[in-house]
């Protein structure tokens, strides 16, 4: 009964806390003096220097709210935006619990990963759109479920709310409000459309909640399609009401699906079948008059999963060469046999922030993410080389901001775009490949950002992608003598006029133009740009796009297209130039769906200068925000956590009842992450009941049931960075507490004493790809001592954890192995909580020592895909094969052998289309003799299993 509740008390958790993870505090580096500008749209929190920005932040959140509101609805809630300029990282996000929004401000290389928009103003359109939605889903039961649960209540309700719904409006905004957006990008589409074109369409169930399996295109695709269909055929407002009725959770049961079929006669499934019909018409209507296509024959892969080539390039032995990663492969450059498919992996290409190589001769090059261990938040990005021949890897950077660096055609030098927001530096910086470290020159750029910069033939002009507010040009900078390592100004010229058209990758061809894609005529295409004369010929024309291309010196023509089974590379073995087709909107935008709100808005920013003042990075902006479920599946509870605007304080209340010692717990608990150690102080109470063991006249079994307050104080130190393919953390903490106890049925225990606790923990991951159980290798250890410091040795514990992940038969299979042990004498008085995991099918209540060795192989047995009714969906079936083997001691007893074996089984699922998370059943036979706490040889014991406990 113990173990069923505690099963379902962690499903109900999980349930209920499954979109309000809690974040580390304290990750931004100490050196960043924060800024704020309060409006009645939210607090924006940025870095001081970065006000300018700050404040057009400000004002595109007041303009969209004031006049573009209307499809949302008016309620808006205090909230706070974080402006984060050391992070490296693409992303913004907008979170509950505590309510708050952060920009990370360095922007993408690639053009067409998130639209030729400026990448702050595309992150303040979408992510404000964000606050909107959660603001107006407030209300019915979501807003009585806030009420008694704080924000997680706040989050429970937004389930109602289909994801594809939420950053589909926010993609329609990002496009109506501005000259690009991603819905006006190609690239965005091509997943969609090249399923299309093979006439895959994927059931409602699948499109919502994806596979590890298939190449399902993501939320976001699928939910701009379906709205802009509805806002075509029905009208924006069909849309606001089922936003509002969804949070309202208005007839229970799929409200947003109910209330959308009332105003348009069609529920979720047939909208978003209707809505992927119609564009599968549109794009054959839009095909037919495309021909004749110029199309490039197919690379064939031999892989069966899904797989990603791109940046397809010939180095100097004529070998293609491709940047592969996919659902069973993490990235690496790869040689490939373009007529056979068969492949040959070259180097691994680590961690990045967008996948990128550039080869060039007998060299490629690319750049891998770095972070501060200790503040997390400044990230950094440095570049290496690789030398075919010498089969030697090279950094030429340490803890830099540089990107997209690619190759002079002597491979002598190294062009890369230096961007770090926080300084304000913007520039282009050329490196010496033969000294490491060796910057030749930088130049500055007056831009908003800067990308993909590639050298001329000769290696005396750089070619790059220059942004402002007008749109992206091509620009070429002569670089004038310099000093080593000196800034140089640059005779600057645009080779192509600043445009709002969807760019892809810039390559140079060995012929000396520039190789660029756009999707200027409604499907990304390859072009070719003479930099003397500024002439523009089309090379390709093809169904669904071309992406990363690159011209041989034999003026062969390699490029990526999306397809079913991931990006697949063509080649066309000559080049044969065509006058450019007329520009047009591709099928996917939909323009008629924006005219409600379409509006230039990143033109007419209003000017608004908004009054900054300083905050301060401690209780500057506390809030209270989670009175909710707290705890975990050994120790639930409820619980009250506030903590302040930059995450580095965190105030929690909590009541918690411990399954083991069947008995309850109360704690106050303030944890700062300002400092360089994350302090935390606590107090508690808490009623315990233990065992110890008496041998005045034999052995004797004690119950102890006593009170306890305790007061701690504790100090962590927690490091984590990646390196190449792998990422690694390392915590030391150390803690003091002092007891206070209360209770007539103790007899050998002091009033109150002092203890001590050390802990470090330490991991180390290589990354895994998509579909496997697990990391193909890698490391952990724990220890955890606790010892009792004043007065006699009244109680200490050790306890030690380590495992190792190592690879399996196949490529998605993994093999875990443990070893743990434990040590608390149960002869002393004092006892603390015991959860070590004793071998599987083993019921354990008290020792003196114990260790445990498993072996664990695991593997993906089946990916269904099938789901029931919108409430649960099962994405994979996996299998675990263990045996474990240990033993434990007991004062005058023998050593007790534990071995036991058997089996796991694994459902991957999501629920309520939104919650991610694993149920399963083990069984283990206990193999060894029956031992003298009732585990008898020969029983085979079930179990019901929420997450991973093993």
């Amino acid at each position: 009964m113990r173990q069923t509740l505690r099963a379902l008390q962690t499903l109900l958790l999980t349930t209920l806390l499954c979109t309000s993870a809690r974040a580390q505090i304290g990750l931004h580096p100490p050196e960043v003096d924060w800024q704020q500008i309060v409006t009645d749209e939210g607090n924006v929190i940025y870095p001081k220097g970065y006000e300018v920005r700050a404040q057009r932040v400000a004002n595109l959140m007041h303009a969209v709210y004031e006049n573009h509101r209307q499809t949302v609805g008016d309620k808006l809630y205090e909230f706070d935006l974080v402006l984060q300029t050391p992070n490296t990282t693409i992303n913004g996000y907008v979170g509950l619990a505590p309510f708050r929004s952060e920009f990370f401000l360095t922007p993408p290389q690639q053009p067409n990963l998130l639209s030729n928009t400026d990448w702050v103003d595309l992150l303040t359109i979408h992510e404000f759109r964000h606050v909107q939605q959660f603001s107006n889903e407030r209300r019915g039961l979501t807003m009585l479920w806030s009420v008694l649960f704080g924000q997680p209540g706040w989050a429970l309700g937004g389930l109602g709310t289909p994801n594809w719904y939420s950053e589909g409006d926010a993609v329609v905004m990002e496009t109506a409000l501005t000259h690009a957006g991603r819905a006006r990008t190609p690239a965005f589409s091509a997943g969609l459309r090249a399923l299309l074109d093979e006439d895959i369409v994927y059931s409602y169930r699948r499109a919502r909640n994806n596979s590890l399996k298939r190449f399902i295109p993501d939320h976001y695709r699928y939910g701009y399609n379906t709205i802009a269909y509805g806002r075509e055929q029905f009208g924006a407002e069909a849309w606001t009401k089922a936003l509002q009725k969804s949070g309202a959770w208005s007839g229970l049961l799929y409200a947003f699906s109910n209330r959308l079929k009332k105003e348009t006669g069609l529920g979720t499934k047939k909208m978003y079948r209707a809505a992927t019909e119609d564009l599968r018409a549109r794009q054959e209507r839009d095909l037919a008059e495309r021909g004749p296509f110029v199309e490039g024959l197919p690379v064939e892969s031999a892989l069966k999963a899904v797989t990603n080539y791109t940046y397809p390039q010939v180095d100097d032995r004529g070998r293609l060469l491709a940047l592969r990663s996919g659902y069973q492969h993490t990235p690496h450059l790869v040689e490939i046999d373009r007529k056979a498919g068969k492949e040959q992996e070259i180097i691994p290409i680590g961690i990045q922030r967008e996948s990128y190589v550039h080869v060039r001769g007998g060299s490629v090059t690319w750049m891998e993410n770095r972070n501060d261990p200790r503040y997390t938040n400044q990230g950094y990005s440095d570049v290496f080389v690789y030398d075919f021949a010498e089969e030697k890897k090279v950094r030429l950077s340490t803890n830099q901001k540089y990107f997209s660096p690619s190759l002079s055609f002597d491979e002598s030098k190294i062009v890369a775009v230096e961007e770090n927001e926080l300084t304000g530096v913007l520039q282009l910086v050329v490196l010496e490949v033969a000294d490491q470290e060796g910057v030749i020159a930088t130049i500055p750029i007056d831009a908003n950002s800067a990308a993909l910069p590639k050298f001329s033939l000769d290696g005396q002009t750089i070619y790059y992608y220059e942004k402002t507010f007008a749109g992206t040009a091509i620009v070429a900078v002569v670089p004038t003598p310099a000093a080593i390592g000196g800034a140089v100004a640059g005779a600057r010229k645009v080779v192509k006029e600043p445009s709002f058209e969807p760019l892809g990758n810039l390559d140079v061809s060995a012929g000396g133009k520039i190789i660029y894609t756009s999707g200027r005529d409604g499907i990304d295409n390859v072009y070719s740009l003479d930099p003397a004369t500024g002439a523009v010929d089309q090379l390709t024309n093809v169904r669904i796009g071309a992406e990363y291309a690159s011209v041989t010196a034999n003026d062969e023509l390699y490029y990526t297209e999306s397809t079913s089974r991931g990006m697949h590379l063509r080649y066309l073995e000559k080049v044969m130039a065509q006058t450019p087709r007329p520009a047009g909107p591709n099928v996917y935008e939909r323009p008629a769906a924006l005219e409600e709100e379409v509006f230039d808005l990143t033109d007419n920013v209003p000017e608004r200068a908004y009054e900054s003042q300083d905050i301060h990075d401690n209780l500057s902006g506390i809030r209270l925000h989670t009175w909710s479920f707290a705890g975990s599946a050994l120790e639930p509870g409820i619980g009250l956590i506030a903590s302040n605007a930059l995450n580095t304080t965190v105030l929690a209340a909590t009541g918690t009842y411990n399954f083991n010692e069947e008995r309850p717990r109360f704690a106050l608990s303030a944890a700062y992450g300002g400092a360089y150690p994350v302090l935390s102080v606590g107090l508690g109470y808490a009623e315990r009941n233990f065992v110890t063991s008496d041998l005045t006249d034999g052995l004797a079994l004690v119950l102890n049931n006593l009170s306890q307050v305790e007061l701690n104080v504790n100090a962590s130190v927690p490091y984590n960075w990646t390196a190449g393919e792998y990422s690694f953390a390392v915590i030391p903490a150390v803690g003091l507490t002092g007891y206070v106890l209360s209770d007539e049925s103790r007899t050998s225990l002091p009033n109150s004493f002092v203890g001590g606790q050390t802990t470090i923990a330490a991991q180390v991951l290589k990354r895994r790809a998509r579909q496997q159980v697990h990391s193909r290798l890698g490391a952990t250890v724990s220890t955890d001592f606790r010892r009792t410091l004043s007065g006699d040795n009244l109680g200490q514990a050790l306890q030690f954890f380590s495992r190792l992940w190592l690879p399996g038969i196949g490529r998605t299979h993994g093999v875990r192995l443990d070893f743990a042990y434990r040590s608390e004498s149960s002869e002393r008085p004092y006892q603390y909580v015991d959860n070590f995991q004793y071998a599987r099918g083993y019921d354990v209540d008290f020792v003196d020592n114990a260790y445990r060795v498993s072996a664990n192989y695991e593997f993906p047995l089946l990916h269904p895909d099938i789901g029931l009714l919108g409430i649960w969906y099962l994405q994979r079936i996996r299998l675990n094969a263990f045996i474990d083997h240990g033993a434990y001691n007991l004062v005058l007893f023998e050593p007790q052998n534990m071995t036991s074996a058997g089996g796991e089984i694994y459902f991957d699922q999501v629920w309520l289309n939104a919650g991610s998370g694993s149920l399963g059943f083990q069984w283990a036979h206990i193999l060894a003799d029956t031992d003298i706490q009732g585990n008898r040889s020969g029983d085979t014991v079930f179990q019901f299993i929420i997450g991973q406990r093993f």
